[in-house]
């Protein structure tokens, strides 16, 4: 008989086993089904958290680079006003020392 040809190898028990784990290998799956989900939102929370520290980053390297070029043009501007006021001094301090000279 063909089914016996075809089927003579494997044991019925095997069979009965099968079916009696079936509704355990469907409640496995259920499971793992379960956590898939669960895995997913937590990938798409961390792509969303992810996206939104990248942008803030982003920000902040602006911000910085802003605050650095402002420090670096204030420090130039203060080191103009410090020039002016020595070479004021320099003048008012020449201008007395003549005078001195020319009481004298």
């Amino acid at each position: 008989d063909l089914d016996d040809l075809l089927y003579d190898d494997i044991d019925e028990t095997t069979v009965d086993q099968d079916k009696a784990s079936h509704p355990e290998l469907l409640a496995q799956v259920a499971e793992l089904q379960k956590k898939l989900g669960e895995a997913d939102s937590q990938v798409e929370a961390l792509t969303a958290k992810t996206a939104k520290l990248e942008a803030q980053n982003t920000a902040l390297k602006q911000n910085i680079s802003c605050l650095y070029k402002t420090a670096k043009l204030e420090i130039k501007r203060w080191e103009s006003q410090v020039k002016e006021r020595d070479t004021q001094l320099a003048k008012r301090a020449k201008y007395i020392d003549d005078l001195k000279h020319k009481r004298q």
